[in-house]
C-alpha cells in the first residue's frame, strides 16, 4: 500500500518504488505522469500494462487485412455455444501474436444469418481464394490453420452485419512472432 501521508517528492518515490508490486507498476507505466516512473518501465512492462487493462482492445469491425490479435480472454457465450466476440487484443505483427487476419468481406444479404453448414461453405471456399494471395500457399500446402469471425444473428439483423474476418494461427497453439503475408509457409 502506498501511504496517504504527505512527504517531499524524492521521499514518496522512494516509498512509492520501494512499495511497487508487479501489478502496481505496470498501472504506474501507463497511469503516471512523471517521466521518472515511466521511464522506469520496460517495454515489456508497459506491454504488459497495457495488456492486463485492456487498453489493447479494438472492436472487432476495425480488424483489416494484416491485423494481428490475440483470442480474447472472456468472450461471451450465445445459446449455441458460440463465443460472441465484439473486442479483440490488438498486437503488433512484429510481436507474439495469436492470430492474423488475411481476408475481410461482405457476405450476401439476406432475412436471417446463413444457417452454419452453408456459412462454412461459402466462408471457406472465399478464405482459402484470399489465403493463397496472402500467404504465398495454397492453404491446404500451409503449415497454418485458418478460421474466421461472422456475424451473429443479433448483429445481423440489429446491426445489419455482413462482415465475415478470415485469420490465420498456428494450429499447435504457439504464437505467431511475424506476419505470414508471403512466407509461403
Amino acid at each position: 500500500m502506498i501511504s496517504s501521508k504527505k512527504t517531499s517528492k524524492s521521499s514518496f518515490l522512494t516509498q512509492l518504488i520501494s512499495s511497487i508490486t508487479a501489478k502496481n507498476i505496470l498501472i504506474l507505466c501507463l497511469a503516471a505522469s512523471s517521466s521518472i516512473v515511466i521511464t522506469a518501465c520496460s517495454e515489456s512492462q508497459q506491454d504488459q500494462a497495457v495488456e492486463s487493462l485492456g487498453l489493447d482492445e479494438k472492436d472487432v469491425f476495425s480488424l483489416k487485412v494484416g491485423s494481428c490479435f490475440n483470442e480474447p480472454k472472456n468472450p461471451e457465450v450465445d445459446e449455441e455455444q458460440n463465443d460472441l466476440i465484439s473486442d479483440v487484443p490488438m498486437r503488433e505483427c512484429n510481436k507474439p501474436h495469436d492470430n492474423e487476419v488475411f481476408h475481410v468481406f461482405n457476405l450476401p444479404d439476406g432475412p436471417t444469418v446463413p444457417s452454419a453448414d452453408t456459412l462454412d461453405e461459402a466462408v471457406y471456399a472465399e478464405c482459402d481464394k484470399a489465403y493463397k494471395t496472402f500467404v504465398g500457399i495454397a492453404y491446404d500446402d500451409s503449415t497454418y490453420n485458418m478460421t474466421y469471425l461472422s456475424p451473429s444473428n443479433e448483429t445481423w439483423t440489429q446491426k445489419n452485419d455482413r462482415e465475415v474476418v478470415c485469420y490465420a494461427y498456428n494450429e499447435d497453439g504457439k504464437q505467431l512472432t511475424a506476419s505470414i503475408k508471403g512466407t509461403r509457409a
